[in-house]
């Protein structure tokens, strides 16, 4: 795990110098210091710190507070004001700001860590919150576009099947062209049905069923792609508890992570292997899944699929499952997207981990069930 990147901002250059001493021995890293707010301004986004400690009187003709107001616009990092002064009309100037922090000098270690850990996380909070209000956003305005545009659709499949049905066979030319007017349509259809489970919309069937079985049938009948030379590998666990799922979407999802570990890697020979285990979530576990506040602390199923592709950097893994974004040149960017919508009406949690030139691990979690798996449902007679 890697150290918290701190930027000291202090013109006392004991103080600073202490500080970064006692931060070290902490397990912290120092990424930069700076005795003037100018200094700080062009040093800080070039450096990009986890959390600035900014002292309020500075030596150059900006103040702590006024360089933390031309900071923002500049870098989204969290600021923590050092003084040795408490007086009443400083400290509302420095909260005008909204810092993460307000530290009186001298301070002791162990506050200076909890203030430190607190504006941390105050922090990463946020981002969670301003991201989940962005993917509401976008959740909203992707289900009217599908609703329409289904809509639409039903008239215009409507429309050729009936001017099918009414031409003759001989007129093979035009028969040709509605039938590329269907097919069109219906690809339309299958990216419609991908936008309603990225938002949560479609109908889910959800029953009692067994991990397991669904990925043993879905790997016996979908195989690799022809010319492939990756291999799939499973190693599915015992005992594992059932879990209430809808199978077709559990085998849609093992699809588009399989598909995209294919990609992942490309000619060279490489591996995919589909795993299934319980775990014990806690809340810290919970807090890197992709989808927030959807899951609690508890026992979990999950499935999970790794291989040893080309990978993603920390920048495309944080956006892998956002709506329309991809990686690849004529991609559509709704496979990943479509995975974390059928996570979300499961009520699961999905954790993914990627490194350029290390491969791709995707871990989707599935709460458990006291419910006996359901009997498979016996065809109706004719």
């Amino acid at each position: 795990m890697s150290k918290t990147r701190i930027y000291i901002v202090e013109d006392e250059a004991l103080i600073a110098m202490e500080i970064s001493d006692r931060l070290m021995q902490m397990g912290y890293d120092i990424c930069g210091r700076a005795t003037r707010g100018e200094q700080a301004l062009e040093e800080i986004p070039q450096t990009h710190p986890d959390i600035v400690l900014m002292d309020i009187h500075l030596a150059g003709t900006l103040t702590g507070i006024e360089t933390t107001t031309r900071l923002r616009p500049l870098l989204d990092v969290p600021v923590i004001f050092l003084t040795a002064f408490s007086d009443a009309s400083l400290l509302k100037q420095a909260l005008d700001t909204e810092p993460f922090g307000y530290l009186v000098k001298p301070f002791e270690e162990r506050e200076l860590h909890a203030t430190l850990q607190a504006a941390l996380y105050k922090h990463r909070v946020e981002h969670q919150r301003m991201h989940a209000r962005k993917l509401e956003n976008q959740l909203q305005i992707a289900g009217s576009i599908a609703h329409e545009f289904n809509n639409l659709l039903q008239v215009i499949t409507g429309h050729l099947t009936l001017a099918r049905m009414a031409l003759q066979e001989d007129n093979r030319g035009i028969v040709k062209n509605l039938d590329e007017a269907m097919r069109a349509a219906q690809t339309a259809s299958d990216i419609t049905s991908r936008l309603l489970v990225y938002t949560g919309k479609s109908h889910v069937g959800l029953r009692t069923t067994d991990l397991n079985e669904i990925v043993l049938k879905y790997s016996s009948s979908h195989p690799l792609p022809r010319g492939t030379t990756s291999r799939l590998q499973l190693q599915l666990g015992d005992g594992i508890p059932p879990i209430r799922a809808n199978d077709q979407q559990i085998s849609h999802l093992l699809d588009q992570l399989v598909t995209n570990s294919v990609e992942a890697i490309g000619t060279d020979p490489g591996t995919i292997q589909l795993s299934t285990g319980m775990m014990e979530c806690d809340e810290d576990i919970l807090s890197h899944s992709h989808l927030e506040g959807t899951t609690r602390s508890g026992t979990f199923a999950y499935l999970e699929v790794v291989d040893d592709g080309c990978g993603m950097d920390d920048a495309a893994l944080q956006r892998a499952f956002d709506l329309f974004f991809t990686t690849k040149f004529l991609g559509r960017g709704l496979g990943l997207p479509s995975v974390r919508g059928i996570v979300q009406s499961h009520g699961g949690g999905l954790v993914a981990t990627s490194s350029p030139g290390l491969g791709t691990k995707i871990r989707i979690l599935f709460p458990i069930t006291d419910r006996p798996p359901a009997a498979t449902p016996l065809p109706r007679p004719q």
